[in-house]
């Protein structure tokens, strides 16, 4: 479809650049990182473990610090010297420390290393591409993160399949409407079966 059309989101000559196409590739996985982190791990930590919004936000706060700290240091740096080969092979490191350390509730690891793939490869993707397409280069820096929208819309099925058609009817188990507070007001063997729901897809 992009290679017919005659605007395409992403023109696939850009992947013809080796930079191009590996900072796509380190980028999507760092989202994945950014995502889990400020994303899905604060709805576990309240609906499977039942921590109140103010404690589950906490939780990745030394994340969100970290993130932007590396991001704006990192930006200086490479503008000062110019180099920026070994941003990403930091970050890719870091970042797969960091989700190990998820296990024990320490995020700002992971926070580093986002910040410092997110700014290295947004500089590769603008660098590789030629003045015609920079347009497109600087949106595919955003599409790989919408790909977690896909990931988020399998939660309904998860859950649908653990709770059975009718009891998630009943509760109206859906993204949108999914919370702490939903759980708190159904049966006690339907929010066991909501909770397990969500922590099969969590971990999934």
């Amino acid at each position: 479809m992009e290679r017919r059309a005659s605007e395409p989101i992403v023109a696939l000559r850009l992947f013809a650049d080796r930079n191009f196409t590996l900072a796509q590739v380190i980028r999507f996985l760092g989202g994945v990182g950014m995502v889990v982190a400020a994303t899905f791990l604060p709805q576990y930590m309240q609906l499977v473990h039942g921590a109140s919004p103010i404690a589950s936000g906490l939780l990745i706060l030394p994340a969100m610090l970290g993130m932007v700290a590396v991001l704006v240091g990192t930006g200086r740096l490479i503008s000062r010297n110019g180099r920026y080969r070994i941003y990403p092979i930091l970050g890719g490191a870091t970042v797969t420390a960091g989700m190990l350390a998820l296990a024990s509730g320490l995020t700002l690891i992971g926070g580093l290393g986002v910040g410092l793939l997110m700014q290295s490869t947004t500089i590769i993707t603008v660098n590789s591409a030629e003045p015609r397409d920079m347009g497109a280069a600087s949106g595919s820096v955003t599409l790989w993160h919408t790909m977690g929208a896909l990931y988020t819309a399998r939660m309904q099925d998860a859950l649908i399949d653990r709770l059975g058609a009718e009891s998630a009817t009943r509760i109206g188990v859906s993204v949108g409407l999914l919370s702490p507070g939903t759980r708190d007001c159904v049966k006690a063997d339907i929010a066991i079966l909501m909770v397990r729901g969500f922590a099969v897809w969590a971990s999934k």
